[in-house]
């Protein structure tokens, strides 16, 4: 039970992050909506992993500590510049360390998979996406000004404006195809 207790002061810690995840996560579908799913999913599948281990003996690892306090490390610097990303980086990096701490360097290979899918978690910066959705609207406006015509119906494009007889669509950040 002992092993444990040091989780209360890491929650603490990571409380903040944990209220901008949920934030961030329920901000709207074209904001990392998936990342709600995540804790869940990687939950699950570590779980499921770690039923078919028979040892009932927890074996730490020292290595634990050393993603521990570097994902300690990005969360002091992040008080700092209070980016919010950097901490959220943080936990995703700790996670392991945590793993390796309670559960041993055999079974936190098992859960590796888990682990990683915790990256997921993390919202795209917005200057990624920026650039992102410009290039994928004029993908979609090209590809949808040479289906259309196909239907019967005459259709131009300039840009990501599509017209057609008396109207004109403009391709916009939500229909790029990002979601």
């Amino acid at each position: 039970m002992r092993r444990w207790l040091w989780l209360v002061p890491f929650t603490l810690a990571f409380a903040p992050t944990f209220a901008w995840f949920a934030e961030r996560w329920t901000d709207g579908i074209y904001r990392n909506g998936h990342g709600v799913f995540m804790p869940f999913l990687m939950g699950y599948l570590a779980w499921e992993q770690l039923k078919q281990d028979r040892d009932p003996e927890p074996r730490a690892s020292a290595w634990g500590w050393l993603f521990l306090g570097g994902g300690l490390a990005l969360l002091v610097l992040d008080g700092g510049i209070n980016s919010q990303l950097l901490s959220g980086a943080a936990f995703v990096v700790a996670l392991p360390g945590v793993a390796l701490l309670l559960l041993g360097a055999r079974r936190t290979r098992a859960i590796a998979l888990p682990l990683v899918i915790g990256v997921f978690m993390l919202p795209i910066p917005a200057g990624a996406i920026t650039r992102l959705y410009m290039v994928l609207r004029t993908v979609t406006a090209v590809v949808v000004a040479q289906l259309v015509p196909l239907f019967g119906i005459p259709l131009a494009r300039d840009g990501t404006t599509l017209s057609i007889p008396g109207n004109q669509i403009e391709v916009a950040d939500n229909c790029s195809g990002f979601a």
